[in-house]
């Protein structure tokens, strides 16, 4: 009787080492499904009337107009934001999201309108390609936020307004924040606390 080559796989079967390959795949796939991770490059695209939720991977991401109330944009690390994001929402959370320029979308990084209210908690602000009104962060009469653990970066170094509050002072809340030595002489405008800069 002759000896069967091994490992042995009955004909029309995977090999065990296939199998459990192929089911270690789908195991990772169901994991990224369940964790619903939003990929680099995908559109924000708000699903639901309210309590949008997206956990943005590593990666770029193009801007977006959020309107609903009770989002929540989280980023993991080297998340970024490198279109103007325009932001309608009347209860919105933004975590851990770099915003920055790109060669189409200068200037402004982010506009919040009236009636809005942001909490933004660990993000960088980074303007890599300012404009002539070198303004970070765009904020309407009526509209609020409150800045939690962020910097404000870039620039070209002659100044500009890191947030630039059309409002009363007190729609602004700023803490434990800083903004980095490439935007010396940068303004908040109508904000209630100063930032230091390191």
């Amino acid at each position: 009787m002759s000896t069967l080559p091994l490992p042995y796989t009955p004909p029309g079967q995977q090999s065990i080492v296939e199998s459990r390959e192929s089911d270690r795949n789908s195991d990772v796939t169901r994991l990224i499904n369940d964790l619903n991770i939003t990929p680099p490059g995908s559109e924000l695209k708000e699903q639901k009337n309210e309590n949008n939720v997206y956990l943005l991977s590593s990666g770029s991401f193009g801007g977006a107009t959020l309107t609903k109330a009770y989002g929540h944009v989280g980023g993991l690390p080297e998340t970024v934001i490198s279109r103007k994001l325009t932001i309608e929402s009347t209860r919105l959370i933004i975590d851990g999201v770099s915003f920055e320029n790109s060669d189409s979308s200068t200037g402004t990084l982010i506009l919040i309108r009236k009636d809005s209210v942001v909490l933004f908690r660990d993000c960088v602000f980074n303007m890599t390609h300012p404009d002539g009104a070198k303004i970070w962060i765009q904020m309407e009469s009526g509209a609020k936020a409150v800045f939690n653990g962020c910097m404000w970066r870039g620039g070209d170094g002659t100044g500009g307004n890191l947030v630039n509050n059309a409002g009363a002072a007190a729609n602004v809340q700023i803490v434990g924040c800083m903004s980095g030595p490439t935007a010396p002489g940068a303004t908040f405008v109508n904000c209630s606390a100063p930032v230091a800069s390191l």
